[in-house]
């Protein structure tokens, strides 16, 4: 007999009711409120069919976004991508048999092939499906344990093989499961402390082939991580600056090696970021939303050409969706959906090669799977060369004030683009790719504080990396 989901523990729901007990209200479907300059779409779903949650959204090599998520309804496993003109969606696990597809996990290969972890709850078993061809493959990833494949988090490393790190229910444990042949898995647990650790487990793949895992702790209530090194493993504390600090997190790894992490602290309300540069064991923490709300709720993290971070998440105070973003260190948060009830669910969010974000989450008042972007798109030049970036100073820079560009030396000019995607401005370039704007557009009116782009176009008409500007008054 198939079970109901079960998203976390009783321990753990009681410690998050209070902040849930909205949730709880009688929801009626209304229509999408989307914040100008974000568009929102609907990929599936409709009345009575709860489709959507645990979405998992990467963009593949042409930017076009690809989505793992379960279809509460019929308990299965879906799968949705964008072919630049319409979604395309399948069920790649519709078994009829066990409920599938809960926190369904996402990665693309180099050939952008879908990978996908996900739980079956009716027996409690880690899986793994891939589709080859037209056909979906799939197999049990950890078969070593009672209740394994909580809070799945699959990378896709440098060889085209599979890892997956997830919480064992059934010893407590966070395990990391590795994919060595044609439904062949190794496994091992990452901490015996059986102190309830592995929570919300993320996981990234170095060039090195070594593993680095976060995760929150539910006993001891704090934010770990262990990194993988050639003789085992070194754990140590992210954050435990509060009494409950790191649920809900969200972990990526740049090409650098540097890790960036976002989370809920819990005692505070607040969301966090913790950065960890590479080569270093020190970690850099803040809080990032200030308002006075709710935030941190299925928190999700991506980076941009620049480096810098992006978070969507769910803000529990007036249940919708926003996304914070960063530019040298100075975050902004905007509203990206305002729908009456229940939104922002199960966020993921990605950026695109021009550093612009889109989302995938769900819409809980209308059980739908939602898709948000940026009303256009920076992208509007034959080609994008990511190489080709600009040195901006100072950044921030007030309104008004004189704003220096350096880029490669064929530079012929500076577009200044908002958060839209429009161009507001343009700077021609002074023949060795410098160049500099007097933070106005192009009208002469005054130029609202907030983040916008720059970035370089070449004499042949290619742009490079859109790099953040943060405009201040």
């Amino acid at each position: 007999m198939s079970r109901r989901p079960r998203r976390a523990p009783q321990v753990l729901l009681a410690r998050l009711a209070p902040m849930l007990g909205a949730v709880g209200l009688c929801l009626l479907p209304l229509r999408a409120l989307a914040i100008a300059p974000f568009v929102l779409e609907t990929v599936d779903g409709g009345a009575g069919q709860a489709v959507g949650e645990y979405s998992s959204m990467k963009l593949d090599r042409k930017g076009h976004p690809h989505i793992a998520y379960y279809d509460g309804g019929n308990s299965q496993l879906k799968y949705a991508h964008h072919d630049g003109t319409r979604w395309i969606i399948e069920t790649a696990d519709p078994s009829t048999t066990a409920d599938v597809g809960q926190f369904a996990s996402l990665a693309l290969d180099t050939l952008d092939r879908p990978h996908i972890a996900y739980y079956d709850q009716t027996h409690g078993k880690l899986m793994y499906t891939t589709r080859v061809g037209t056909t979906w493959i799939r197999e049990i990833a950890d078969a070593n344990s009672f209740d394994c494949g909580w809070y799945p988090s699959i990378v896709v490393d440098r060889q085209q093989k599979p890892w997956i790190a997830s919480y064992d229910n059934g010893t407590g444990n966070p395990r990391l499961s590795r994919r060595t042949g044609t439904n062949i898995w190794t496994g091992q647990t990452l901490d015996t402390s059986f102190d309830l650790s592995g929570y919300w487990s993320q996981l990234a793949v170095d060039d090195s082939l070594r593993a680095h895992v976060a995760w929150y702790n539910l006993t001891q209530r704090y934010l770990e991580m262990a990194d993988q090194t050639r003789t085992g493993w070194t754990r140590t504390i992210v954050d435990s600056s509060s009494s409950d600090i790191g649920l809900f997190l969200a972990m990526t790894m740049d090409a650098r090696g540097a890790v960036h992490l976002a989370y809920m602290d819990l005692a505070n309300q607040h969301l966090r970021y913790a950065l960890r540069a590479a080569g270093t064991t020190t970690w850099r923490r803040t809080t990032v939303d200030t308002t006075r709300h709710i935030t941190g709720y299925d928190a999700s993290i991506a980076l941009r050409p620049s480096g810098d971070p992006v978070i969507a998440y769910h803000d529990g105070t007036d249940l919708a969706l926003r996304l914070a973003q960063s530019a040298g260190g100075r975050w902004s948060v905007m509203r990206v959906d305002d729908t009456p009830g229940v939104t922002g669910l199960y966020t993921s969010v990605a950026c695109n090669s021009a550093g612009l974000p889109c989302m995938s989450y769900w819409d809980g008042t209308a059980l739908t799977l939602r898709f948000a972007h940026l009303e256009n798109n920076v992208l509007d030049v034959p080609t994008s060369r990511p190489g080709r970036t600009l040195a901006l100073s100072p950044n921030p820079a007030p309104a008004g004030g004189r704003v220096r560009f350096a880029g490669p030396a064929d530079t012929r000019r500076i577009e200044i683009l908002d958060v839209a995607g429009r161009r507001i401005a343009r700077v021609d370039a002074d023949g060795t790719g410098h160049g500099e704007w007097a933070a106005r557009p192009r009208e002469g009116a005054a130029l609202g504080a907030g983040l916008y782009f720059a970035r370089p176009i070449s004499a042949d008409g290619h742009a490079g990396v859109a790099t953040p500007l943060v405009i201040t008054h």
